[in-house]
């Protein structure tokens, strides 16, 4: 096998899409695998999702943002986050405008996806919003447990 020396010219965000195609080809299934477009962007939430008896529990942060910067959906078992963090732009009457030395904060658009099984209760799911945390509870379908088959010799 060839050693090729990786350039500027080869996106490695292309090789995964190319990947991405080929396995969803082969299974036959859109989002089999799929590419977070957080690894996208230059800034995404950090998100938690957690499982209990009853619920699926998302947590996501979203510092510096309110309730109002972010969209939630839930469509065919897809929970999507989206919204846009904003860079600041206050500036008083009298006050000249200022040139940032040094920028490590991240801005921009954000879009988070995630699939849940067909077993959820989408028209009951709650969310609140409080110092930055976005907090999701997902209900369970009741009566949807898992089926363990046992196995019989021939």
């Amino acid at each position: 096998m060839a050693i090729k020396k990786w350039t500027d010219d080869e996106n490695l965000f292309g090789r995964l899409h190319r990947l991405e195609k080929i396995f969803n080809d082969f299974f036959g299934e859109e989002n089999f695998f799929t590419i977070s477009p957080a690894m996208q962007s230059n800034w995404a939430p950090n998100i938690d999702i957690k499982e209990n008896k009853t619920n699926y529990n998302v947590i996501a942060e979203f510092p510096g943002l309110t309730k109002d910067d972010i969209e939630i959906s839930l469509e065919r078992n897809v929970l999507t986050i989206k919204g846009e963090k904003k860079m600041e732009k206050k500036m008083e009457k009298n006050e000249k405008e200022e040139n940032y030395l040094h920028i490590e904060r991240s801005y921009g658009s954000f879009f988070r996806s995630f699939r849940f099984p067909e077993y959820i209760e989408s028209e009951k799911v709650k969310a609140s919003f409080k110092n930055g945390l976005l907090k999701l509870e997902i209900p369970k379908k009741k009566g949807t447990k898992g089926k363990k088959i046992e196995i019989h010799s021939e």
